[in-house]
């Protein structure tokens, strides 16, 4: 008769030791996909996200345009911006000073090469109206402007129309420089000069830095009426203690 063949001592311990190595392995693949995951998802998450003012922006997009997005209490609905709000304030800007109920959006000839010719001065107007400005449009000449789009609107406006109104003079910058200012003689007056064709930028950096200027004056009236409020609780609780 043929004896039967044994099983060589320590095979069951070697598939064994084999089957928990590979059930860490897996265990380790599954712990690492998670890390991976939940790093590239807060990667991602602070990617698009940025803080600017005190308002955390997030990336948006709205139609076919990309951009940021904020809830900002200024503004009914949020604020939208095409351009970082990080890249907006560093575009020099002096327009301290008020803006009268009443303003006018002058823009010149170059503007009609440029693709964001209609939306720019339009979300100014937008804007401005969140303020109760009423807004017009006009030109500053009529020199290679498309008629059938500019048509009806007043021409030879210029900063000299700023009397008792606010003009906005859209142009563009000689020196290939975004930057907005007032006019010098004319100091109701905000110049936005823009660079290349970018209006939208000019348009928006003047929306950023309006927005830092109101929020800044808002802060400050805060901390005044927060001071009075102390000094006149100080002062009744001075009196109550002596009577």
């Amino acid at each position: 008769m043929k004896k039967k063949k044994q099983n060589k001592p320590g095979k069951p311990a070697e598939k064994k030791d084999k089957l928990e190595i590979e059930t860490k392995w897996i265990f380790f693949i599954c712990i690492a996909a998670v890390a991976i995951f939940f790093i590239i998802y807060f990667l991602h998450d602070s990617l698009g996200t940025i803080k600017w003012n005190e308002h955390v922006f997030h990336r948006a997009k709205v139609g076919q345009d990309n951009g940021w997005e904020a809830n900002i209490s200024l503004i009914n609905g949020g604020l939208f911006l095409r351009n970082s709000p990080l890249e907006l304030e560093k575009i020099p800007a002096n327009i301290s000073g008020g803006i009268y109920n009443n303003a006018i959006i002058v823009l010149t000839p170059e503007i009609s090469n440029c693709s964001n010719k209609r939306i720019a001065p339009i979300i100014l107007v937008q804007f401005l109206s969140y303020f109760g400005v009423k807004v017009n449009a006009a030109l500053n000449e009529t020199t290679n402007i498309d008629p059938n789009y500019f048509a009806g609107l007043d021409t030879n406006k210029s900063c000299m129309d700023a009397i008792k109104k606010t003009v906005f003079f859209l142009k563009k910058s000689e020196n290939n420089e975004t930057k907005i200012y007032r006019d010098k003689m004319y100091k109701d007056c905000i110049i936005i000069e823009y660079e290349d064709c970018d209006v939208m930028k000019g348009v928006e950096a003047f929306i950023i830095h309006e927005i830092a200027i109101i929020e800044e004056n808002q802060k400050k009236i805060a901390e005044k009426n927060n001071s009075t409020n102390n000094s006149l609780q100080n002062i009744s609780s001075t009196a109550n203690s002596s009577n």
